[in-house]
Order: structure tokens, then C-alpha cells, then sequence
């Protein structure tokens, strides 16, 4: 199987022995990895005890227009030679999918990207595919299949010859004691950003958290999937795909549970959050955050054409990579989480310690925020730095089971109202169901009215004022938003002091 994107395809590994000088060659279009392949499953099958045939080996892997990467298919051209060979009845292998990269001593490797496709070869109608033992929980994933998992190729050798039998892998036992790690009971005062992050949990909406270092601010944007729902069956098992084509499920949990959050550094390159790359097409920061949190820190550090480059997830929740040969989708549905200072010292309005950034520099800083990806936030908040008397007066706050708890019911009674429109949560909702869904009473419509003509919104900045007002009644458990909901979601839309001055 070959993995494009998100999908896997069937490929023939073809085998033809003939007459002539000594030669191993495969073709089809194979990357330098399959290339280098040739090493491998030659001292493989050596290492296995069988006989290298010395004529001339042709592999073929087709269908030839379609790329082939990776070393996932190291183990099928083991078999398929020494089937061609006359080692091992070619029948036997009929209707199996093979997968698995070799070690030079014969063993079968884990590769990357076995979910996607024992989903297709099931999709085929392949009745049986061979992996490697770390990857049958994996497989085993697709239903409809059976997985039998392969150690050595010794092992499914003695298969294939009716020697011996693979054990097909059970089926997976879902894990049900999701671990929420940080604990929102850790955050002392700052009341305003914990609001923020509950509304935003609530109606699946952007946040940007400003104030000077030390504030809180990255505490508690690593306390957000603390406080989100529990991810639905399809939500894990396409988190879970996507995981398994980047190659980063977690070590013994085949099926992904808890939420991601990822945080790349202010460093990285529009290629790292954005995916692509120069050879096969890898998922980047941004979808390696579906269905969880990407929280920029120090968001005024990244490069604007980084930050910029995150308008279409934003708007669609997928990201189209497209080259001159390929293009693919991978899906990019998370909740964006920024901090930033408001300058570079950070002490920008600060009331303690005075700022040492000349104007120019501020303004320059400043700007990186300004622009198409801000008016894609919804909620704006500063986080000012904390007392002594805050910081070892107050006690513990709300823990994230409780908070996690409140934004769950909200949830629940979001999702019924949103069946029709076929979205999850207020974020998504379209602006063609947005009146009907949030049934503005007449104080609500005028409170918008009046807030767009004081603050300067935009119809995006009204609409997503909107949707915040509908997550803050649907915490309040109100059927209708009301104005002082409108109210609330109106000051989240100048929260930041870095841009509201």
C-alpha cells in the first residue's frame, strides 16, 4: 500500500527472474528509500537461510504513475521474489496485504501509515495483511480484516509453506481512563483569561492571551485540553489516521484519546506548520493539532508569512498542499491558542516595571499581530503579571474535571441545536444558520448594532461576536442570547491592549 495524504492505494509488487548478469532492480517509480531497499531484503532473506538466486531480479511496482516512498514495502518484495523463485507456493499469498520493513538480520520493522492502509486494503477486499507485531493493535484498528502479525521472515515463510500459523491480533479494547494532565486547580487568579478559555472551550473559538512574561500565560494555555470534551469515536479514529501517516502514535495506545496539543517553537518554517516538504507530502504542526490545541508562544516572534499562512485552516479547517506533481488535504480543524508580550521587553503598559523598547520597535512588533489571522480570534484577553497577595493569597481555583464538566453539558445541547447545520460547535457555524442558531432577542441585536458602530467591527468581527455570545448562553444554559451575553462577547473583541491602542 502506498500513502498519499491521508488515503492509502493497493500496490502489485510484481517479480521477474531471468536469465542473465546478476542484477537486482526495482522500478515503478520507487523514492530513494525503496531504492536502497535492495541491501535490505537482500540480506533478509540470506539472513533467513535461503539462497540468493544469482540472475537477474526485476521488481515492478504498479501502478507506475503513482510515487512510491518509505520502507513499508520491504517485506512484500521479499516474499514476492522468493515466490518467484519457486521458494514458497505464490497462491498463498493471494488476497493478503503485505506490510513491514526488514532488519538485515531478517526481522520485521514497524513502518508508518499501517492504519490508512489496511483501511484501504479492507476497502479492496483483501481478506488477511501481515505486519509487524507493533503495528497489529494498529491494524487492527479497520475491523474487517484479519491482522496477522509477522516477526521474521523466517516466521511467514513456514506460513506460506503451511508449516506453521500466524495468530491473528485481537481487537483493540478502547482505553476509557482519558488522562486530562495539567490541572486548571494549578492557576492562581488571573479570573478574566479563565473565562476566556471556558467560553472558548465551550464554542471551539480562537483565543490571543497578552501580558508582560510570567503572567500565566503559557500555564494556562496547556491547561486548554484539560477542559475540552472528550473526543467522539470518529474524532479519535481520525486523529488517530493522521497520527499514523505522520508516524507519531504513541508507544502501546493504538487509538488516539486525548486531545492534541501541540506547540511549535517561534522559530519554525511555514513547511514545518504548514506541512509538504520536498519529497512525499508530511502533515505539518497546524493538522498534527486536529481536533486539539495549536498554541503559539510568543506569537509576535513568528514570521508573518508563518502566521499568515494559517488564514485557510482557520477559515476551512483543512490545509491543500500542492506541488507541480501531487497535491494533497489533510485535515486542520484545532483551536488556535496565542500568547504574545505587547512589545518585545514585554512591560508595555505594564505598572511595575517600565518599557525600554524604542517606538519603532514596538510598532514593528506589534504589527505582525495586525492583519487577516487576528480578525480570525474571537476571544482577546490580557493577562496582567501577578501580586504577591494573588500569587500567595488566593486559593486553588476550579479544578479542570469541574470546568471540563460545565463546558461538556454545554456542549451537549450546542451539538442538538447544530445537527441541522451539520457542524460541531458555535465556531463553525456558517453565517447563512448564524441568526436562526442564536435566536438574538431585540436587546441582543441592538447591543450588536451599537457595538459595531462604536468599535469599528467588520461583518467577521460581528458574526464572530455572535457565535461568542452563543457559547456564553449556551454556559449560562440559556435557549436565547440575551444582551448582556452580546456584552461579554463584545468587550473579548478588545481585550488586547497590543492592538486596541
Amino acid at each position: 500500500m502506498a500513502i498519499v495524504g491521508m488515503d492509502g492505494y493497493p500496490i502489485a509488487v510484481e517479480v521477474s527472474i531471468t536469465q542473465g548478469l546478476p542484477a537486482f532492480t526495482i522500478v515503478g517509480l520507487p523514492d530513494a528509500s525503496i531504492q536502497e531497499a535492495r541491501e535490505r531484503v537482500r540480506a533478509a532473506i540470506v539472513s533467513s537461510g535461503e539462497s540468493w538466486p544469482l540472475q537477474r531480479v526485476t521488481v515492478n511496482l504498479s501502478p507506475a504513475h503513482l510515487r512510491k516512498a518509505g520502507s513499508a514495502f520491504d517485506l512484500a518484495m521479499a516474499l514476492g521474489l522468493l515466490a518467484a523463485a519457486g521458494r514458497v507456493p505464490g497462491e498463498r499469498l493471494g488476497g493478503t496485504c503485505v506490510l513491514g520493513e526488514l532488519s538485515l538480520d531478517g526481522s520485521v520493522r514497524p513502518v508508518r501509515g499501517v492504519l490508512p492502509a489496511v483501511l484501504a486494503a479492507a476497502r479492496a477486499g483483501v481478506e488477511a495483511v501481515m505486519v509487524p507485531p507493533e503495528n497489529a493493535a494498529e491494524a487492527s484498528l479497520a475491523g474487517g480484516i484479519a491482522v496477522l502479525p509477522v516477526r521474521h521472515v523466517a516466521q511467514a515463510l513456514r506460513y506460506l509453506r503451511g508449516e506453521g500459523a500466524l495468530d491473528p491480533a485481537p481487537p483493540v479494547r478502547a482505553r476509557t481512563d482519558e488522562d486530562r494532565g495539567d490541572d486548571f486547580a494549578d492557576v492562581r487568579g488571573n479570573p478574566s483569561a479563565k473565562r476566556a478559555l471556558e467560553i472558548a472551550a465551550v464554542g471551539g473559538h480562537n483565543v490571543l492571551m497578552s501580558g508582560p512574561p510570567g503572567g500565566g500565560k503559557t500555564m494556562l494555555a496547556r491547561r486548554m485540553p484539560g477542559i475540552l470534551p472528550p473526543m467522539t469515536d470518529d474524532e479519535a479514529f481520525e486523529v488517530t489516521r493522521l497520527y499514523s501517516v505522520a508516524g507519531m502514535l504513541p508507544d502501546g495506545q493504538p487509538l488516539v484519546r486525548r486531545r492534541p496539543f501541540r506547540a511549535p517553537h517561534h522559530s519554525a518554517s511555514l513547511t514545518g506548520l504548514i506541512g509538504g516538504g520536498s519529497g512525499m507530502p508530511h502533515p505539518g504542526e497546524a493538522s498534527l493539532a486536529h481536533r486539539g490545541v495549536l498554541f503559539l508562544d510568543e506569537c509576535g516572534e513568528f514570521r508573518r508569512e508563518v502566521l499568515q499562512a494559517l488564514r485557510q485552516p482557520l477559515e476551512d479547517g483543512s490545509i491543500a498542499i500542492v506541488r507541480s506533481k501531487w497535491s494533497v488535504t489533510y485535515p486542520a480543524r484545532f483551536q488556535l491558542v496565542a500568547a504574545t508580550n505587547p512589545c518585545p521587553c514585554g512591560n508595555l503598559y505594564d505598572e511595575t516595571y517600565p518599557c525600554t523598547c524604542l517606538p519603532g520597535r514596538v510598532a514593528a512588533y506589534q504589527e505582525r499581530l495586525r492583519g487577516p489571522v487576528f480578525d480570525r480570534i474571537d476571544l482577546r484577553v490580557d493577562v496582567p503579571r501577578l501580586t504577591k497577595a494573588e500569587l500567595f493569597g488566593l486559593p486553588d481555583g476550579e479544578s479542570s474535571v469541574v470546568v471540563a464538566a460545565r463546558v461538556t453539558e454545554a456542549r451537549g445541547a450546542q451539538r442538538e441545536r447544530l445537527r441541522s447545520a451539520r457542524v460541531q460547535c458555535n465556531a463553525e457555524l456558517p453565517a447563512r444558520d448564524l441568526e436562526r442558531a442564536c435566536r438574538l432577542t431585540g436587546g441582543a441585536l441592538a447591543e450588536i448594532g451599537a457595538g459595531m458602530q462604536r468599535l469599528g467591527l467588520t461583518a467577521r468581527g460581528a458574526h464572530r461576536a455572535m457565535r461568542v455570545a452563543r457559547s456564553i448562553a449556551d454556559l449560562a444554559g440559556s435557549d436565547t442570547v440575551d444582551r448582556e451575553h452580546v456584552a461579554e462577547a463584545l468587550t473579548y473583541r478588545v481585550g488586547v491592549q497590543t492592538v486596541a491602542r
